[in-house]
């Protein structure tokens, strides 16, 4: 039902990056406390980054789904 009457030029896919640097900061550095407290986590993280920039931003229309 939404699908038929969503707004014209909405997207679906990942939102727009937010331009909070300080929110941000907080992020990474519990990201990367975690990715060395749990070397698992920290595997995990590397392999998702690596995917998103080698494999996916690659394919035209990933990108554009993924803005």
């Amino acid at each position: 039902m939404w699908w038929r009457r969503r707004p014209s030029g909405i997207k679906l896919g990942a939102p727009a990056a937010r331009a909070d640097y300080k929110l941000r900061k907080g992020a990474v550095a519990i990201i990367l406390a975690l990715a060395v407290l749990l070397p698992l986590v920290g595997i995990t993280l590397l392999a998702a980054l690596l995917l998103d920039r080698l494999v996916l931003r690659q394919i035209p229309a990933v990108r554009a789904w993924m803005n």
